[in-house]
């Protein structure tokens, strides 16, 4: 069997145009959103370089490589982050990639989530990239490119992952057993990001989150600076902050897409001009950029609540103006 992949098509036609031609490099990196597949695209990648009898540059997925690996039981497929990476577990990667492989002609190392490397892990891991031993490849996965060293990124082939689509979305959670209903309304609700989604199915608090971010986005179409106030004070912590911000922008997204049938969606585009939502994307995509910065959370809550707000009254008095 092939690993199954929702969305992905130009990712999948660029990896298949390399094993038609003989090319695929011994190094990948892909880059995208956390949470829309991207390690489970390393897994196909994996099959395409493992696969022993591959057709018009797919895996066959019925050979014994391609089966342990769409079952997560082959033996030479290493996913090296374990719980997070270390300095010890990195050189012990390194360290292994000189020996033989277990069970065939190839070891792949698949680097999951590398923007938790820091510089130091990732110059410990240049050796083998730039010289890799003939048995191995390696695959790499991370949400923010410019996380990645330029001596590494410059040794490995960069595709980017694509966001997914809503209906992709929801056929990904279906698949993963949620009903048809549920899972159309989780893929809108998380902004088509299936691994957001499955999370919080099993996490309360990410689903409180989601409940914040929806009234603060009904507060904003109702104007009601107060009520997304007291929203954004029940937020515990900065990672809360962040968490519900991406969320709301998530929201003000598929209002201005049209993409979602949600109530916050659907509220933001019934009660705000599209100058409003631009705007509203902007401030929340500076406020979701400063994640490394350490500001206290209670200001932090104000100044999102007032900037938004600003926003959107702006706006508000432009229209007036123009009505008059």
């Amino acid at each position: 069997m092939t690993v199954r992949l929702f969305g992905k098509k130009r990712e999948v036609e660029i990896l298949r145009a390399m094993s038609r031609n003989m090319r695929l490099p011994h190094g990948i990196i892909f880059t995208g959103e956390n949470g829309i597949g991207k390690s489970v695209l390393a897994l196909y990648c994996a099959q395409l370089m493992m696969c022993g009898s591959p057709k018009n540059g797919e895996p066959c997925g019925e050979c014994r490589d391609c089966r342990r690996i769409a079952q997560g039981q082959h033996p030479d497929v290493i996913f090296a982050r374990g719980e997070k990476y270390t300095k010890d577990g990195i050189r012990e990667t390194v360290r292994d990639s000189f020996f033989k492989p277990n069970d065939g002609g190839l070891k792949i190392y698949v680097f999951t989530r590398c923007e938790e490397m820091t510089d130091e892990y990732q110059n410990l891991l240049l050796k083998i990239i730039e010289e890799p031993p003939e048995s191995c490849r390696y695959i790499f996965t991370s949400e923010d490119p410019s996380a990645v060293l330029e001596t590494v990124m410059s040794r490995l082939v960069h595709i980017p992952v694509e966001p997914m689509s809503v209906k992709d979305c929801a056929d990904c959670l279906e698949f993963n057993g949620m009903e048809r209903g549920e899972a159309e309304q989780a893929a809108s609700r998380y902004g088509a990001n299936p691994g957001r989604a499955l999370a919080a199915a099993g996490d309360a608090k990410l689903q409180r989150l989601a409940d914040i971010a929806d009234g603060i986005a009904k507060a904003l179409a109702h104007k009601d600076e107060y009520e997304a106030l007291v929203l954004l004070t029940s937020v515990a912590d900065r990672r809360e902050m962040f968490e519900t911000a991406e969320l709301l922008y998530d929201a003000v997204c598929r209002a201005l897409t049209e993409s979602g049938g949600d109530e916050s969606a659907c509220a933001l585009r019934a009660g705000l001009s599209r100058p409003a939502l631009y705007e509203l994307s902007e401030v929340l995509t500076e406020y979701i950029s400063q994640k490394k910065l350490n500001v206290s959370v209670k200001i932090s809550q104000c100044s999102l609540c007032s900037e938004l707000f600003s926003a959107v009254e702006r706006h508000l008095k432009t229209t007036e103006r123009k009505t008059i």
